[in-house]
């Protein structure tokens, strides 16, 4: 198992395939967690959130502002953002999705309830539990 942790410009990089034994937090700089990396705890970050292509994160993600599920990657907790929230191909949030801005379902994703002050788009057989709105619910075949 290794953590490999880098600082690049604005960001904290966590490399593919590694595996932080605690959770990640960030008061100033967006964090990225590589595909296949391993989190066991939350990820918190005032900047952005990026999940890694099959990455699982064993907590909840909050973001200061926008938050990306990868594809196939798992939270094992909540989405939380300020921004918007995408959760991509076959990604996993196994609870709620909270968004100030707007929700994106991708193909094959699944969550739970999910909240938005913005739109809610759910694209091609996404599965979700209930959709609260602020703005727009839109279904996309696909």
């Amino acid at each position: 198992m290794r953590t490999d942790i880098y600082r690049v410009k604005n960001s904290y990089v966590i490399a593919s395939r590694a595996f932080v034994e605690k959770g990640l937090r960030s008061a100033d700089r967006d964090i990225t967690v590589g595909m296949r990396a391993r989190i066991m705890g939350h990820v918190e970050s005032e900047g952005s959130v990026y999940i890694g292509k099959g990455a699982q994160v064993h907590g909840d993600v909050e973001s200061g502002f926008d938050v990306v599920i990868g594809p196939g990657a798992v939270v094992d907790g909540a989405v939380v953002a300020k921004g918007n929230v995408r959760i991509l191909d076959g990604a996993e949030v196994k609870n709620f999705v909270r968004a100030e801005g707007d929700v994106s379902l991708h193909k094959s994703s699944k969550t739970g309830e999910v909240r938005a002050d913005g739109d809610v788009t759910i694209v091609g057989g996404a599965s979700t539990g209930s959709i609260h709105s602020g703005g727009r619910t839109r279904l996309i075949e696909g």
